[in-house]
């Protein structure tokens, strides 16, 4: 990852991933803009050609959307969307749509628009660092960095990169960043959470430097185990994140049940991305199970939130106790 050294800062240049995300909304938008101009040219209204080109936009990334969905369902671990009643599906799959398009088409494109990624100084309990998943970057944390500063908790990010790298290669910039969160809050630990690959690489930094900077690990989404649909991605990291990768194997020998007893794993018995839902679950972890949330909406989440602070809350009063 590429950084700028500022006295005892670390600070991240906009991330490699905004640059390509802002490219493919570029071609996006050049694809439908032409697009409108055959229609209108074809004798179609300025209005209904941009009509036409919003609808099919819309379709396309909904036809995203149920592939995922469709695709973790045939491995699905608790069966063809158990419990869920029709309404509850169709909301289940729009709302994952529409997070996905927010998320990937302006907060991951422009992250700066959510603010910096460093937070003023906590006012109470311990530093919250955030850590994004595979293809992902600081900007999909927007809602959930502001919910929880809300509540007065001092909340950091952070890039992982290279996009395709191996996990393990993602350790040493995260170290860094631990430390001067750490140094510049004056506190000797802090909480990680993070979503999807993020919660790997929460894994691989306890198993490289153990536990004593972190009070508290909490995953969302993650493929502990891996999952089916990484056979879809491209990169080192995709390849480590399939079920049964010597990769993962070494982690879960390397922890031994041990390191996992820092972690609280939230999970979706509905995510469209880990496959099978289960492989989220972390043993030795405590292990959250929440229903009718999509793998980018658990960001979004507002009871994935709630579980968030509840867990940091509890840290904070530990570390006071302590």
């Amino acid at each position: 990852m590429r950084s700028a050294r500022m006295g005892c800062r670390i600070l991240p240049d906009v991330p490699v991933l905004a640059s390509f995300a802002r490219a493919m909304l570029f071609a996006e938008l050049s694809l439908s803009a032409g697009l409108a101009a055959l229609l209108h040219g074809a004798g179609a209204s300025l209005g209904a050609a941009l009509a036409a080109v919003i609808i099919c936009d819309l379709a396309v990334r909904a036809a995203i959307t149920i592939n995922s969905f469709a695709a973790s369902s045939v491995i699905a671990s608790h069966g063809d969307e158990a419990g869920l009643s029709l309404a509850a599906r169709v909301r289940l799959v729009a709302t994952e749509a529409w997070w996905t398009a927010v998320a990937f088409s302006v907060l991951m494109p422009f992250p700066r628009l959510g603010g910096s990624m460093d937070s003023a100084l906590p006012r109470s309990g311990v530093p919250v660092l955030l850590v994004h998943g595979y293809l992902c970057n600081h900007g999909i944390w927007r809602a959930m960095k502001r919910f929880l500063e809300s509540h007065g908790i001092g909340v950091w990010t952070h890039d992982a990169e290279p996009l395709f790298a191996g996990i393990d290669e993602y350790v040493a910039s995260l170290a860094a960043r631990i430390e001067t969160i750490l140094e510049r809050t004056r506190s000797e630990t802090l909480v990680i959470v993070g979503h999807s690959m993020g919660g790997l690489v929460l894994r691989a930094y306890l198993r490289a430097h153990g536990g004593r900077r972190v009070a508290l690990g909490i995953t969302l989404g993650t493929p502990h185990y891996g999952t089916q649909l990484a056979r879809r991605g491209l990169g080192r990291n995709a390849r480590e994140m399939e079920p049964g990768s010597p990769w993962l194997e070494e982690l879960a020998r390397a922890e031994a049940g041990v390191l996992a007893a820092r972690v609280v794993s939230i999970w979706s018995r509905h995510d469209n991305v880990v496959a099978p839902q289960e492989s989220a679950r972390l043993e030795g972890a405590e292990n959250i199970a929440i229903e009718g949330v999509g793998h980018v909406a658990l960001v979004f989440s507002s009871a994935a939130q709630s579980l968030v602070l509840e867990k940091i809350l509890v840290a904070a009063k530990a570390k006071r106790a302590g």
